[in-house]
């Protein structure tokens, strides 16, 4: 066989040299199969750890789907449904309370709007009538002039009542005396409480004052139906 070291000899390369090349190549070899290796290892550790990850990940997941499983048993449950149904008819008969009580208060406000009003209309009704000092003030001379002409004396009873007594009605007896007791209430209507003696038509002669509110009028009423009672009187004492 033929000796190598002469054929490198013949291509002029130095045996030393080509060991040296040997050696380098062969430490770059190593150098490569290292950084490889190291890269794979990484490679691996990060493959690793995402795989763990995952693993954490679908064990959550199995965790909450177990979870939704459990709670969709327990409500398909006879009870669990019983009970749903139960609050379901709970909510709907508070539904109706509600709306009903909507309608209540709707009605309470309308209500409400009317009586405010009725006493605005009475308070403009109020103002537009005239007071009883108005009434007395108005009507003081009439009767200052029937007290005087007609022989009629009036006392206060307290109240807002007066009484009326005439004289000089019968001409058999100048001094009986024929009275009534007028109310005359503020804002309201007038009455008479007492008539001595009774005369007939008083409604009518009580509707007229009521109307028109004249005092005056009134007592010349009364005391014209006092004197027809006395001249009936008198004509049936004569039969």
């Amino acid at each position: 066989m033929e000796d190598p070291t002469q054929s490198l000899e013949t291509f002029h390369i130095p045996i030393d040299e080509v060991e040296a090349r040997i050696k380098s190549a062969s430490d770059q070899l190593d150098s490569f199969v290292r950084t490889r290796a190291a890269a794979f290892a990484s490679s691996s550790s990060e493959a690793q750890q995402q795989s763990e990850r995952h693993a954490e990940r679908v064990k959550e997941q199995k965790a909450a789907i177990a979870k939704y499983k459990e709670q969709l048993s327990q409500l398909s449950q006879p009870s669990r449904v019983e009970e749903l149904s139960k609050r379901r008819s709970e909510i709907d008969a508070l539904q109706q309370t509600y709306s009903t009580e909507q309608g209540k208060e709707t009605v309470i406000h309308r209500e409400r709007d009317k009586v405010y009003e009725l006493i605005q209309e009475k308070k403009k009704e109020a103002q537009r009538e005239p007071s009883l000092d108005q009434v007395r003030s108005s009507c003081q001379s009439e009767l200052e002039f029937v007290c005087e002409n007609l022989k009629l004396r009036m006392r206060g009873k307290g109240d807002n009542k007066v009484k009326f007594t005439f004289t000089c009605i019968s001409e058999r007896d100048h001094h009986r005396k024929y009275s009534f007791i007028l109310h005359l209430p503020p804002h309201e209507p007038f009455s008479v409480l007492e008539c001595v003696p009774e005369v007939s038509g008083l409604s009518h002669i009580l509707s007229g004052l009521n109307a028109d509110r004249n005092i005056y009028t009134f007592i010349t009423r009364m005391r014209a139906a006092f004197v027809d009672l006395s001249s009936k009187e008198e004509e049936d004492d004569k039969r």
